[in-house]
């Protein structure tokens, strides 16, 4: 179980905020999950607002009816339990003992994950591959790892589908492991190269030698030997020998037989592919020596023409022309499957089977035969017969096109940027993504209704990325350039205002530093006034001459991911001479004012008092001098 904590604020019924946690719990339906926080005597657990169970004076008691029996509470623990969850029982519950912090918790329920499941792709030496596959579910990633390090990885967010993932895997490499897993579990689907690869097998070969005097011989099969390889001799579908050593470099199995018109066939095998020698011992058995039947080198002969036949095999597209490269001169037929399509008869071609009538051509001139319009029914075997008798069969395979695939943006944040490619499924279509010539990852899915869908971490200033749909016979790539996905987070414009001389309106200038595909722009009531570009600058600004008015003006800063506002009211900006400051600075002002008149105030009391001071000494020293004289006066 995993967990989490969050810092929450809680108020409860008292009316007291306090501070909480609040714990993660991840579960699994019809598992039980267990509240950490024991109730003793007296307590409450409660989901949202809504209280579902109480204890008091130890007695326990539900009060919710939608839970029943399966919400427990322990008296010995005193712990609280769910059993069998359900989904809708996800949600916040809360668990409070008296005189104590109430817990918090936010339980999640999650479906349980589906084991995965692995098939081969391709068994066989050197380019074996396997497909895992998982049935998908709410935030299920399946993910290929080895000696702990992801390989790979793919997620869908729609569950309708299944998840796929296909995986080249290296001979004599450290186990392979196929991870299913959501926050709450995880499955493993182990996979080890040898149990997954295989060499190829080598065809048998056959040394025969015949009894003396008698009508039986001696057949001798040997092969080189492999890994899980069985050697077996054969008749009539029944096995009459078989022998394996992983200990011998080369494998031999004797069978004695009588003459005979049975065929012997001598069979090498392992788990992905077989290797067969057929021998007919009608004319070898019963003399001495060896004398290879003429129904042997008929055996061979056909053997040679199957190869020969299944070499020529042509692949074309729905819709398009495929010829078949077997001329028809003067006379001769053209069948699928064995049954006639069109016939030549002097220089004359007639349609035999309506169904291609308006499809099906002959060229007289090269004698060569097209099919245009091509269809998926259309696929089989075609066999041409010329004059001479002469048999040439193909096989042609009928492929639908390969859809263009679509590259959308899953985080554009720098630094952790994430592209989705995704493209409609078909027949063998593989998705991937490349850089440089380099297969960086790639899915597939035998599901054919379902989309293939493949999750890229993209590199900031790395070379283009190409991610490529492609089937055997043709692919489509789009090109996704780290520049078209991950972009840097928009910075905060800042404006700067001035007032306009002798008039009502004012200049405002916003400014933000720039950044790829950034525009900077004006806007008023939902319209756009004015806007700039301008990748060659540091910084960014974009000027506005306005009017006095209630209207707020907006500078925006954008790019394709995220923006950036800063708003402006101008009613006490614009509208008279000069700049005509905001309340606070008006009362700022008024302060200083204030003070300015006090100090001047006290300035003057201060000098009419040292003015009066003077005076009245002056006036003493006048009356001083005035008695003096007439003292003296008197004398």
């Amino acid at each position: 179980m995993r967990t989490a904590v969050i810092l929450l604020y809680t108020c409860w019924s008292a009316g007291v905020c306090v501070s909480a946690q609040s714990t993660l719990l991840n579960s699994i339906v019809g598992e039980t999950v267990t509240f950490p926080t024991a109730v003793k005597e007296f307590g409450f657990i409660w989901k949202g607002d809504l209280e579902i169970a109480i204890v008091t004076h130890s007695v326990y008691h539900v009060t919710n009816s939608s839970y029943g029996k399966r919400l427990q509470w322990d008296s010995s623990s005193g712990l609280f339990s769910i059993t069998g969850l359900r989904r809708q029982d996800a949600g916040d519950y809360r668990v409070l003992e008296r005189h104590r912090v109430s817990k918090h918790y936010q339980l999640a329920v999650w479906d349980p994950v589906p084991r995965p499941q692995v098939s081969s792709r391709s068994r066989v030496k050197p380019s074996c591959s396997v497909l895992c596959s998982v049935e998908n579910g709410r935030e299920l990633t399946l993910s290929w790892h080895r000696e702990g390090r992801i390989l790979s990885y793919t997620s869908s967010p729609n569950l309708s589908t299944t998840l796929s993932l296909r995986l080249e895997i290296e001979e004599n490499s450290a186990p392979y492991s196929c991870v299913a897993e959501n926050p709450a579990r995880k499955e493993i689907f182990l996979v080890k190269p040898e149990e997954y690869c295989y060499g190829s097998v080598w065809k048998p070969h056959i040394k025969t030698s015949a009894a003396q005097g008698g009508r039986s011989c001696s057949l001798q099969c040997s092969v080189q030997n492999g890994r899980e390889l069985t050697l077996s001799w054969r008749t009539e579908g029944e096995t009459l020998s078989h022998t394996r050593d992983p200990n011998l470099s080369t494998l031999s199995l004797t069978l004695e037989i009588e003459a005979s018109n049975s065929t012997y066939t001598c069979v090498a095998t392992n788990p992905v592919n077989e290797e067969r020698t057929a021998f007919l011992p009608t004319q070898v058995c019963g003399q001495e020596g060896h004398r290879p039947h003429d129904a042997v080198l008929y055996v061979m002969f056909v053997l040679r023409l199957v190869e020969f036949v299944l070499s020529n095999v042509l692949n074309s597209i729905v819709g398009e022309t495929v010829t078949l490269p077997a001329a028809v001169k003067d006379t001769g037929f053209l069948l699928k499957a064995g049954s006639g399509i069109a016939t030549v008869v002097s220089h004359s071609c007639q349609i035999t089977n309506y169904s291609y009538s308006a499809r099906l051509r002959w060229d007289p001139s090269s004698g060569l035969f097209s099919l245009r319009g091509l269809r998926t029914e259309d696929s089989g075997d075609y066999t041409v017969q010329d004059s001479g008798a002469n048999l040439k069969t193909f096989h042609l395979d009928v492929w639908d096109p390969v859809p263009r695939p679509q590259v959308s943006s899953r985080s554009r944040v720098k630094p952790s940027c994430s592209v989705l490619c995704s493209v409609e499924n078909g027949r063998e279509l593989t998705l991937s993504w490349h850089r440089e010539g380099q297969i960086l990852s790639y899915t597939s899915s035998p599901n054919l209704s379902t989309p293939l869908s493949l999750p890229l971490e993209i590199e900031e200033n790395s070379a283009p990325y190409s991610c490529m749909a492609a089937n055997p016979v043709s692919k489509k790539t789009v090109i996704g350039r780290p520049e078209e996905h991950c972009f840097e987070s928009v910075w905060k414009p800042h404006i700067k205002t001035s007032a306009a001389q002798g008039g009502r309106s004012c200049s405002l200038q916003c400014s933000v530093q720039n950044g790829r595909e950034l525009t900077l722009s004006w806007r008023t009531e939902g319209e756009t006034l004015s806007h700039t570009r301008d990748p060659n600058l540091s910084t960014l600004s974009l000027t506005l001459e306005i009017e006095a008015s209630n209207s707020t003006y907006t500078c925006v800063a954008t790019n394709p991911i995220s923006e950036e506002r800063t708003a402006f009211l101008p009613t006490q900006v614009c509208g008279q001479e000069g700049h005509r400051p905001h309340d606070a600075v008006l009362y700022v002002m008024f302060v200083l004012r204030l003070v300015e008149f006090v100090l001047v105030t006290l300035a003057v009391v201060v000098l009419l008092h040292l003015y009066h001071k003077v005076l009245t000494q002056n006036s003493t020293v006048r009356r001083g001098q005035r008695r003096y004289q007439e003292a003296d006066t008197a004398l």
